[in-house]
């Protein structure tokens, strides 16, 4: 059977359900989406291509376990997306931006998983940013979901989880 894993909130659920952050994320939406891929690109419309950048040396080294890329693939499938490629990079500034370089290069939506903490080595956000010129912010509402995340939890946020309320400039946010 499927083991336990981590799932982004709402990616796949029925009804409305909250998110990883602790927003509501609608049924119809999803459901038009799906509907949407299953009836595949318009007419001469080119279907959306992505590629999946995993970041970790622990992925490198076969610490553990891919099971990131194969879930967003598959979440990606249903929604008419094409998965084209799949990067697996340490963490290393330097290799991931060229693998950004790359991969934006021939690919239509770049999707990252990990690298994303609020420890010293996960470098991801800073080092998209730059590969695509842009710099990072501080956003306050974005502090606000991560504390009420850990509230959630009973737990109080450490103060190095500030960082993860570190967004691109010029980056949208996703709702």
């Amino acid at each position: 059977g499927r083991g336990r894993h981590a799932r982004p909130g709402g990616i796949g659920a029925r009804g409305s359900r909250r998110n990883a952050c602790g927003g509501r994320v609608p049924v119809k939406r999803r459901q038009n989406a799906q509907r949407a891929a299953r009836r595949g690109p318009e007419k001469g419309e080119k279907p959306l291509t992505a590629e999946i950048i995993a970041v970790g040396t622990e992925l490198l080294l076969g610490d553990i376990l891919n099971t990131n890329a194969q879930f967003l693939s598959q979440q990606l499938a249903q929604l008419g997306v094409t998965v084209h490629f799949q990067s697996v990079v340490g963490d290393n500034p330097a290799r991931l931006e060229s693998v950004v370089r790359q991969a934006r290069g021939r690919s239509d939506l770049l999707v990252f998983s990990g690298g994303l903490g609020p420890t010293e080595d996960d470098l991801t956000k800073q080092t998209v940013a730059r590969a695509f010129g842009d710099t990072l912010r501080f956003d306050e509402a974005e502090l606000e979901k991560i504390r009420a995340f850990f509230t959630a939890w009973g737990r109080t946020m450490p103060e190095n989880n500030k960082k993860q309320a570190m967004v691109p400039t010029h980056g949208r946010k996703i709702p």
